[in-house]
């Protein structure tokens, strides 16, 4: 289970994806950034993905002016963090701030009605 939720300042979004998975070891924290690294290291495709998702999804972020970070969380479980600048992607979807962030509002909805 994941929770989604997002704070906004004058220039920045940041979206928070909080998950009550096993962690990840403190050392590897980095590492999940590489292409192809995998934190259970069998290659049971059963046990995990492909190591790609979260080097693509930090170069998406940073192509964007943004970037993607995580911690372990105390009460247990993974905190990724996106943020972004809105100006940026708002000039480039051609969206006004405001429906952007209306846009952010409907994933963390989706994600609340889910988890009910």
């Amino acid at each position: 289970l994941a929770t989604v939720s997002h704070t906004t300042e004058t220039e920045t979004v940041t979206i928070y994806v909080d998950d009550n998975g096993p962690g990840i070891p403190d050392e590897a924290l980095d590492q999940v950034f590489e292409p192809f690294y995998r934190v259970e290291p069998s290659r049971n495709p059963h046990s995990g993905g492909k190591g790609l998702g979260l080097a693509i999804a930090r170069d998406i972020a940073r192509a964007h002016g943004g970037d993607v970070s995580l911690r372990n969380r105390v009460v247990g479980g993974v905190r990724a963090t996106v943020t972004l600048p809105l100006q940026h992607s708002a000039m480039r979807s051609g969206r006004d701030a405001g429906r952007l962030i209306e846009s952010f509002d409907g994933v963390e909805s989706i994600a609340a009605r889910r988890s009910s």
